[in-house]
């Protein structure tokens, strides 16, 4: 039997768009890249327009794998990724995607269970640049700016990394993540630096990488204040380094801080300090007696006052009170110890330690809220 054709660009705007509107976020790409016509329409159709409002996840990761991962809010439960590959002989092109379920792990909060559409894009092309290419075109068609970007310096040679930081690291991203085990190669810490300046993350910067001892990074020469700065490897981090990061949350982990160094911290806040962030997290190279890290009367909180601001302030002049308390969430349970440090200006700093080597130093605001604002890493829960 003979299949007939369906001439969908020769309907009328209004039925063009009613039909263009049961389109997959795929199916909209490939149309859009048959020729400029099409193009035009995908930019402009009431449909794309739904797509662009609701567009949530344009993220691009760059390692041995090159992909771009889209989420859209009227799908929450579909990621719709592109694997780029290099073009074989034996391959030809399909944009009939592969379907699988994936776990996905939310940072301390469980997991959920996404499907997952996926294409093999193949290009004969640079994949660095092939990549940017179609996030290009994708931001064209979605009007969206890529939100996240990440990738590991150590899989590419010089040129490559040049190459990346060209493409994809000269316009503002929400998120930037930077991965690579360098430690046993200080030859590559001046590239590493040039990577720092360059990015422009705006909320968050994740740094996976791992590097050679005696790497410094000024953090002046960050351009944003970052809501998050989550260190990995942050055994090169100095004392001086982390009284002067920016960042509203740090997170150190694996740090070479001892029991001194955060007994110093807690004493230069008391004497007046402020530093440039809200709430910190270390994880200690030994285990941390937190009793020793203050000195002074305190005051035990009952369990039910553990995060009970007015009960601090009520205890003044006490400025110490001492508290034990339990986070739960759906991977496991966690005890804190620690104190509740009421300072002369009024001002509350929440210490505490948690599976002996984390340590947590939390600015509260002067704001009306009754209770004592913590929250949780999923270094802790972690076995190395």
């Amino acid at each position: 039997m003979t299949q007939s054709k369906f001439c969908l660009l020769k309907l009328p705007r209004v039925a063009l768009n009613e039909v263009l509107k049961l389109f997959t976020p795929f199916e909209i790409i490939s149309l859009s890249l048959c020729s400029n016509y099409t193009k035009s329409i995908c930019k402009t159709i009431r449909a794309v327009s739904q797509c662009k409002e609701t567009l949530t996840k344009f993220h691009v990761f760059i390692d041995s794998h090159y992909e771009i991962h889209l989420q859209f809010s009227y799908l929450p439960a579909h990621d719709w990724v592109f694997y780029m590959r290099k073009k074989r002989p034996e391959k030809e092109a399909s944009w009939d995607p592969r379907r699988r379920v994936v776990e996905h792990g939310t940072g301390g909060r469980g997991t959920i269970t996404t499907t997952e559409y996926s294409l093999r894009h193949r290009t004969s092309d640079c994949l660095i640049s092939a990549t940017r290419n179609l996030c290009f075109h994708i931001s064209e068609i979605f009007h969206q700016e890529i939100q996240a970007f990440a990738f590991d310096y150590k899989m590419f040679g010089i040129e490559e990394n040049q190459l990346i930081l060209e493409l994809f690291c000269e316009q503002p991203v929400q998120q930037f993540q930077l991965s690579g085990d360098t430690s046993d190669d200080p030859s590559k810490n001046d590239i590493l630096t040039n990577i720092l300046t360059r990015q422009k993350a705006i909320n968050r910067l994740n740094l996976w990488f791992n590097p050679s001892a005696d790497y410094f990074f000024d953090f002046s020469q960050l351009e944003n204040r970052l809501d998050k700065l989550n260190i990995l490897h942050s055994h090169w981090i100095t004392f001086q380094q982390l009284q002067e990061i920016k960042s509203q949350m740090v997170f150190l982990s694996r740090s070479n801080f001892l029991q001194a160094d955060f007994k110093a911290l807690i004493q230069k806040w008391r004497d007046g300090w402020s530093p440039n962030w809200e709430a910190l997290m270390i994880e200690f190279k030994e285990d941390i007696n937190i009793d020793k890290c203050v000195k002074g009367e305190f005051i035990q909180l009952p369990t039910k006052d553990w995060k009970n601001k007015k009960a601090v302030y009520r205890n003044s002049p006490i400025q110490l009170n001492r508290f034990v308390g339990s986070h739960k969430n759906s991977w496991g349970r966690l005890i804190r110890t620690g104190y509740h440090i009421l300072r002369s200006d009024g001002t509350i700093a929440s210490i505490g330690i948690e599976k002996k080597r984390i340590g947590w130093f939390h600015i509260q605001s002067n704001d009306n809220n009754s209770e004592i604002k913590m929250i949780v890493h999923f270094r802790a829960f972690e076995n190395n």
